[in-house]
């Protein structure tokens, strides 16, 4: 202590304090009645310097406030320097603290500030030697800071570089942006007057949401909803599948090993689930495969088919096919049983049942049908010519022999107009043996 007040003593006599008599100077055993005669400075125009072994240490300017340590120019009202004395001292003690500035207190540990080191120049190192707080702003202020900043690395990569660590954020209180990360594009402005993105963990998940200002509380669903449960919602806070989505759903393709539920489904490519429940709309631009893999055609059901009604412009193929209205197809190629209202088809191959209410055949060419037997100018043959024909062909005239149909098939229209053909021609025998039977009747009644 008599060390420091020994310098203050010099340097005051120096720089030019009154030390005429002890009732003006400082003395170094105390100063009593002090008043405002008795201080520290200069009278004149010239700036306070305190040395040690000669070399100025600090300095204060004569027309400023400005305090330099380590420099004698100061540029701000504290500005220090650190330097290092050329002439060392045996005595000198090595500081146990190192850096450029150090505040210490008896209870609460010490803070330290360092510019720069041999390793790392041009940076500050902020600096604790006890697992205290370091806090940057006043606890109800704003911090800016410039620049890259690095946790646990000493070369940042962004504004903010966070390395081998975690960051935490936690809120008191469920509010709108109470912990949140906020995301805009509108500068310096204030984000809550603008729509913006946010993130932030609420209602016992994280919502990844577009928010425009001031919105009333409670919110709206968010747009991307990940439950602690691990579901994930679209405009659903409240997910109660892996993937529960409120609106339309669209994909290049799809593969559900559960069931799937949506108001309204669109897929540009290929659609697989075990269960689907579509409540609107679905659109489907790829080929979608029921029990086997997607084929070349649009739809390929391995299995029971059922529809209330089906237009399909192109070739039909199903296992078993059951339709409660009408059912259209410009080729049909049936293996199972087929029900239908109605079946409308340019080209139908069934190989198993055909249940129908109503089957209608659109016939072309002609004839198409055969009313041209009641015609005046068609040769009935006899019954002899056609049990000629039968015992050489063992099949009817105009009708195909059976290895024709095993080979071939028939066409369900043609055959009944080649049928009908023959009930007409049956019908005509049949006039003409009761028009004989009548003349037996009539000669052997006159006789």
């Amino acid at each position: 202590m008599k060390k420091i007040i020994l310098l203050f003593f010099f340097s005051a006599f120096f720089f030019g304090v009154n030390a005429q008599n002890s009732s003006s100077s400082w003395e170094l055993s105390g100063n009593a009645n002090t008043s405002s005669r008795n201080f520290l400075g200069t009278t004149d125009c010239r700036p306070l310097i305190f040395k040690t072994r000669n070399i100025e240490r600090m300095r204060l300017l004569s027309d400023r406030s400005f305090l330099g340590i380590g420099v004698s120019d100061p540029q701000v009202p504290l500005h220090v320097h650190y330097q290092t004395d050329p002439i060392s001292c045996s005595s000198s003690k090595i500081p146990s603290i190192s850096g450029l500035m150090a505040l210490t207190t008896s209870n609460l540990g010490s803070f330290h500030i360092l510019m720069s080191n041999s390793s790392h120049a041009k940076a500050i190192y902020l600096s604790q030697s006890e697992e205290t707080q370091l806090i940057i702003g006043r606890v109800d202020a704003s911090t800016i800071l410039q620049g890259k900043i690095g946790v646990g690395t000493w070369s940042p990569q962004q504004k903010l570089h966070i390395k081998d660590g975690n960051m935490l954020i936690s809120k008191t209180f469920s509010g709108t942006y109470n912990g949140a990360i906020l995301f805009t594009d509108t500068g310096d402005e204030d984000p809550f007057e603008h729509p913006l993105w946010s993130i932030q963990y609420l209602n016992n998940g994280l919502n990844f949401d577009r928010r425009a200002p001031y919105v009333a509380w409670p919110p709206p669903p968010p747009y991307l909803f990940i439950a602690d449960n691990g579901n994930v919602g679209l405009a659903n806070n409240n997910p109660q599948a892996k993937l529960d989505v409120n609106g339309s759903f669209r994909a290049t393709s799809a593969n559900i090993t559960d069931t799937l539920t949506a108001n309204t489904l669109r897929a540009t490519g290929a659609l697989s689930a075990q269960s689907a429940s579509i409540i609107g709309t679905t659109h489907l631009n790829g080929n979608v495969g029921i029990g086997i893999a997607p084929g070349q055609e649009r739809l390929n059901v391995n299995g029971s088919f059922r529809a209330t009604s089906a237009n399909i412009t192109n070739t039909l193929t199903a296992g078993t096919l059951t339709s409660n209205g009408a059912l259209n197809a410009q080729t049909a190629n049936i293996t199972g049983t087929a029900t239908a209202n109605a079946l409308s088809a340019q080209s139908a191959k069934i190989d198993g049942l055909l249940c129908a209410k109503e089957i209608r055949v659109s016939l072309s060419g002609a004839p198409c049908w055969p009313d041209f037997v009641f015609g005046k100018d068609y040769k009935l043959p006899t019954l002899s010519e056609v049990e000629q024909f039968i015992a050489e062909n063992q099949h009817l005239p105009n009708i195909p022999s059976a290895a024709e149909v095993e080979a071939n098939g028939i066409e369900l229209g043609e055959m009944n107009v080649l049928l009908l053909q023959k009930v007409e021609e049956l019908t005509l025998y049949i006039i003409q043996m009761e028009k004989r039977l009548s003349e037996l009747e009539n000669k052997k009644g006159g006789e």
